[in-house]
C-alpha cells in the first residue's frame, strides 16, 4: 500500500475581482480588476518521517491572481495592482521517505493566466510596488526518490496561449523581491534539485 502526503499552506487576498475565473463559450469581453494593499503570509512548519509514498509540502502567498479560459472571446482586460507585501515561509524537517519529495515557497505580486482558443486582443497590464518574499528551509533525510527544492518570488507574471489577434502587456516593478533557500540534504536516491529564483517581471505568450 502506498501512500501520498499533502502538505499546503496558502494565502491568497484579491481585493476588487476575487481570484477571477471566467469560462467563455462564445465571443464574449472579459474585464477584470484587482487591487491588493494588505500583508499576505503563508507559514508551513512541518516534521514529516516515515512516508511510504509521496511528499509535497507548499507555501504559498499570492496578492492578485485571475485565471482567464474558454473558447471564444472578443476583448480580455486585465488590471493588477499589488502595494501589499507577499511572504511565504517554509521550514521542512524530513526524514525516511520512500516516494519523491518536492517542497516549494512562492510568494507572488500578481498573476494572470489566459488560455483561450481565440480572442480578438488581451491587454494586460500589472504594477508591483512592494515586497513579495519567499523563504526555504529544508532538513531532509534519507529519500529513496527524488527531491524537488523551489523558493520563488515573482511581482508579475503573466501567461497568454491561444490565437490572439493582438496582444498588449505592461509590467512595472518597484518592489524588492527576495528568495532564499537553506538547504541540507543527505541520502538521497534520486535525482536532487535545488532552486531559489526572485523574478521582477515574467511574460510568456504561446499558441502561435
Amino acid at each position: 500500500m502506498t501512500f501520498k502526503t499533502l502538505f499546503a499552506a496558502a494565502a491568497l487576498s484579491v481585493v476588487a475581482t476575487a481570484a477571477f475565473a471566467a469560462d467563455n463559450s462564445g465571443a464574449q469581453s472579459v474585464s477584470s480588476s484587482q487591487t491588493d494593499y494588505a500583508t499576505i503570509v503563508a507559514n508551513l512548519n512541518t516534521n514529516i518521517n516515515n512516508v511510504t509514498g509521496k511528499v509535497d509540502a507548499t507555501a504559498a502567498a499570492i496578492g492578485n491572481t485571475a485565471s482567464i479560459a474558454g473558447d471564444q472571446a472578443g476583448n480580455i482586460s486585465n488590471r493588477q495592482i499589488f502595494n501589499g507585501n507577499a511572504v511565504a515561509n517554509l521550514n521542512g524537517h524530513l526524514s525516511d521517505v520512500v516516494g519523491d519529495v518536492g517542497v516549494t515557497a512562492a510568494a507572488i505580486g500578481n498573476t494572470l493566466t489566459v488560455d483561450v482558443a481565440k480572442a480578438g486582443s488581451v491587454n494586460n497590464v500589472q504594477y508591483a510596488s512592494y515586497d513579495p518574499s519567499a523563504n526555504l528551509t529544508l532538513d531532509s533525510y534519507n529519500v529513496d526518490g527524488a527531491l524537488s527544492s523551489t523558493a520563488a518570488a515573482i511581482a508579475n507574471t503573466a501567461t497568454i496561449s491561444g490565437e490572439v489577434a493582438s496582444i498588449g502587456s505592461t509590467q512595472v516593478n518597484a518592489a524588492y523581491t527576495v528568495a532564499s533557500t537553506n538547504a541540507k540534504i543527505s541520502k538521497v536516491v534520486g535525482d536532487v534539485s535545488v532552486t531559489s529564483a526572485a523574478i521582477g517581471n515574467s511574460l510568456t505568450i504561446k499558441g502561435f
